[in-house]
């Protein structure tokens, strides 16, 4: 309950300030979920995880 007061508390004085709030999810439902409160954009994972689970389909895909 804490962090989350404090989120609200951060993204109602970034958009007082008239600035875009971005916030970091770790999973596509978290991303709707922060959308949902109020945040102008959401990056998902990082770009290394993105690069591992591409990478771990081309393997399947090459090893049939």
């Amino acid at each position: 309950p804490v962090f989350q007061q404090a989120l609200e508390r951060i993204l109602r004085a970034v958009h007082d300030a008239g600035k875009f709030c971005i916030m970091f999810a770790t999973s596509a439902q978290a991303a709707r979920g922060y959308f949902a409160r109020g945040f102008d954009s959401v990056t998902v994972g990082l770009e290394y995880d993105h690069v591992i689970a591409a990478m771990k389909r081309v393997l399947e895909e090459s090893r049939g």
